[in-house]
């Protein structure tokens, strides 16, 4: 089934543009969660521990939680890589020898990280340590920083979040590797816990968004911006090198395969069956695609080629006509 996202605003449309950015999914790196502080661990009984780092701070995330010390200024940072226009937020506590969790706190947002804007609202946080409370913002923020201050917490500041906005209508917001495995304590799977959703008037210096399928629903996702990384990238074949001329070779690795690339293309031999493979590691909706040749000793590059798409890597569809390039 294709579903198309034209001028008139469609459903579908609105729910890619308002999806999980990937804190519980771990599409958005441990690298990128900082926080002002946190414990170096926090007993569960039993003689037991368990991480507190800010890396914890994900969403439905097993005997694992951002945990910090009491006191003003804590805060919870998420480093988006990008502006990305933000739609929403859920938090969660966590359960150990109590429930610890944040009643109330506090959201800035940045595009540069160093001039922050604060909603000058608290939101309303979680009355439990399992239970995921969401508010959605009644006007989508454009930034690449978020942080989280708590204000109120009963016990300790205990914290899992996750952030929305677009997706699919967007470019992906960091590189999508596939799930990393996690240290024997943390890998049981988790246990999603459906979130209470509420909506926040949230104070903006943005223009509303008009959700339709424009340009925003149809940017690149990561091959030139490496976003989407060399693992990422396989083919049936490539050259071990190409010359490009004064005794120079360069790469010809499916790596290459990237827009506007420097003295690096995809090259393969001749013959029926060669192809370049891309693992966007998940479902997207994909409305386009750009190629682009290769010069080195001549112009280099495929005048002709077919499309074949799917979800799980094993069973493959292919477009029923062929794309010319001049």
């Amino acid at each position: 089934m294709v579903r198309s996202c034209g001028t008139e605003v469609n459903p579908m449309c609105l729910w890619e543009c308002n999806t999980a950015l990937g804190l519980e999914d771990l599409r958005i790196q441990d690298s990128q969660l900082t926080a002002q502080s946190h414990f170096e661990s926090l007993s569960i009984g039993g003689g037991k521990s368990v991480d507190t780092e800010p890396k914890c701070a994900r969403l439905n995330k097993n005997n694992c939680a951002w945990c910090a010390p009491r006191g003003n200024g804590q805060y919870l940072q998420v480093d988006l890589r990008h502006d990305v226009k933000i739609t929403g937020i859920a938090t969660q506590g966590f359960e150990a020898l109590s429930d610890y969790y944040v009643k109330r706190y506090k959201v800035s947002h940045s595009r540069d990280g160093y001039t922050w804007s604060t909603f000058p609202q608290g939101m309303k946080g979680n009355h439990d340590g399992r239970s995921v409370v969401r508010h959605n913002f009644s006007s989508p923020i454009n930034a690449s920083y978020i942080r989280v201050y708590p204000v109120a917490y009963r016990y300790r500041i205990c914290m899992r979040m996750e952030l929305y906005g677009y997706t699919n209508c967007s470019s992906a917001v960091s590189t999508i590797p596939s799930p990393k495995p996690q240290s024997a304590a943390n890998n049981a799977a988790p246990e999603n816990v459906s979130p209470t959703i509420r909506t926040t008037a949230a104070l903006s210096t943005e223009k509303p968004v008009n959700l339709t399928w424009n340009n925003e629903c149809s940017s690149p996702l990561g091959l030139e911006d490496v976003r989407i990384e060399d693992s990422q990238l396989t083919a049936q074949s490539y050259y071990e090198s190409l010359s490009i001329g004064g005794g120079i070779s360069v790469d010809t690795e499916p790596k290459c395969a990237r827009l506007n690339k420097n003295n690096c293309a995809w090259c393969a031999p001749r013959g029926n069956g060669q192809y370049l493979q891309v693992d966007l590691g998940r479902d997207f909706k994909i409305t386009g695609i750009a190629t682009q040749g290769f010069e080195a000793l001549s112009d280099y590059y495929v005048k002709r080629y077919r499309v074949s798409h799917s979800r799980n890597g094993l069973r493959w569809s292919i477009f029923q006509v062929s794309i010319n390039l001049n």
